[in-house]
């Protein structure tokens, strides 16, 4: 095998084709773990966290990218050394190594050989790792058998609905009560207001059009207003117009009397949507569901796109449950090198 580690940020760039196309072949396939997102944090976020980039490539004997680990290393608010995944928590519902799924024990070996030589591995989080991940079992075995202590946690879970072939479907599947709420709002709003859909998903639309989404997720809660700094602002800018540029940005709007009152952040990917955020007017319509409304059509839409999983992504919010989720456990590891570096 050959192990090399990038530590410019140039390497998104210089990797990118290659990276897809083990995307396409590994274990975990998430938009967070693309070039894309990866480089969105690392210029944005990341530039705050003051860390080194250390981006672990694997590669057989032919040249054949197998194995892609996305780590940088950083000092600790308590002053300690610690290596993580890029991206890791606040704006990044999964991460992973990513895994030829035909290389997996070469591929994590190669991992931990790397590890044992970098000495600010010794202690080690990995965070947002999906619970089907081979991380969370052959990645482990093999540190238990290597000296590492092991900690894992689980972080949260990720509601997921598995998508039929059509709406009507769907709408028979999740119950008298909840279909009937679902039509009875869309009914009301489009009869009582002049109500309309939009998406924006391309780059010349992109820029605009997250600004609005901001000021309506500022608006839905205090919560929510408080998450909003310029380094957040400069990366969902960002982030947002290379997903538009790769034709994964799906940015839904209702507008009501021509103006935006709700929207949701989503992505298609991997033949998934992912609903990312959300944001809407906190007292108007609120007899009409807006929200509801909203990610009802945002289900409908993923349907007749072909997706086959409609991911709410990170939180065990009600609201997901009434349209029929089921949730997927994502987990963190913290690691320490027991005996020290070899």
């Amino acid at each position: 095998m050959q192990i090399q580690t990038f530590s410019n940020p140039d390497c998104f760039a210089t990797l990118a084709s290659d990276w897809h196309d083990l995307l396409k072949r590994s274990m975990t396939r998430q938009v967070f773990i693309t070039p894309e997102f990866q480089k969105a944090w690392w210029d944005t976020l990341g530039k705050s966290e003051n860390g080194t980039l250390q981006v672990i490539t694997i590669r057989n004997e032919s040249g054949l990218l197998i194995g892609l680990a996305p780590l940088y290393h950083f000092i600790t608010s308590e002053g300690q050394t610690q290596m993580s995944f890029i991206g890791c928590v606040n704006v990044s519902d999964y991460l992973d190594f990513i895994v030829d799924q035909d290389y997996v024990n070469e591929v994590y070996d190669g991992i931990i050989e790397k590890l044992h030589a970098t000495p600010q591995a010794v202690n080690s989080f990995f965070c947002s790792i999906p619970a089907t991940s081979p991380t969370l079992s052959t990645f482990k075995e093999k540190l238990l058998k290597d000296a590492w202590q092991i900690k894992t946690t689980q972080q949260d879970v990720c509601p997921v609905i598995s998508l039929p072939k059509t709406w009507d479907e769907y709408l028979a599947a999740i119950g008298k009560k909840q279909r009937h709420e679902i039509k009875r709002k869309w009914k009301k709003l489009f009869d009582e207001q002049d109500a309309e859909f939009e998406l924006v998903e391309l780059p010349n639309q992109a820029e605009a059009a997250i600004t609005d989404f901001i000021t309506l997720h500022q608006a839905s809660s205090q919560e929510k207003k408080n998450f909003w700094n310029d380094d957040h602002v400069r990366f969902f800018i960002h982030f947002t117009q290379k997903t538009a540029e790769k034709s994964w940005l799906k940015l839904y709007f209702l507008k009501v009397n021509n103006v935006r009152v709700a929207a949701m952040l989503g992505f298609a990917y991997n033949n998934q949507f992912f609903l990312y955020n959300s944001g809407f007017v906190a007292d108007q319509y609120r007899e009409y569901g807006i929200g509801s409304v909203l990610t009802a059509y945002t289900i409908q839409q993923a349907i007749e796109r072909g997706n086959v999983r409609y991911d709410f992504l990170r939180g065990d919010e009600a609201y997901k449950f009434r349209f029929r989720a089921v949730s997927e456990p994502v987990f963190d590891i913290q690691l320490t090198r027991i005996s020290g570096i070899v």
